[in-house]
């Protein structure tokens, strides 16, 4: 059985095109069990159904923003663990400070290519 099968990733932001093409990118490394969230409540609420290797989530998002999100991913010890890649349009450094401060383990400013996707996902879940 490949190694990639056995990973989970969820997937959040609020623009279904772009969880689209990120669920494609992770298939086509190889990674099938993609899951998807619109928004930070619906995460949550999969957060807690699953198990995730990675949480890949935007940061402008209706409803509950990637940083409140990822501020209640690391406030709670069941899923504190779980390694988060920040991705956005934000690419000022106020903002990657707060996001790596807040708790995010990476950061891809949008648009991204699959290879930077690759990279991130490389070292937050093959390498660890």
């Amino acid at each position: 059985m490949n190694k990639n099968t056995l990973h989970r990733f969820l997937v959040v932001d609020d623009f279904s095109l772009i969880r689209r093409w990120i669920r494609e990118s992770l298939m086509s490394m190889g990674f099938h069990n993609v899951d998807e969230a619109p928004n930070g409540i619906e995460a949550l609420e999969k957060l807690h159904l699953n198990h995730y290797a990675l949480v890949i989530t935007d940061w402008n998002m209706p409803l509950m923003s990637g940083i409140e999100l990822i501020e209640n991913i690391k406030h709670k010890p069941e899923l504190a663990h779980l390694p988060i890649l920040m991705i956005t349009t934000e690419q000022d450094q106020e903002h990657i400070s707060e996001a790596l401060t807040t708790g995010a383990d990476e950061y891809l400013i949008k648009p991204f290519s699959q290879e930077a996707l690759r990279d991130s996902i490389e070292r937050l879940v093959i390498q660890s």
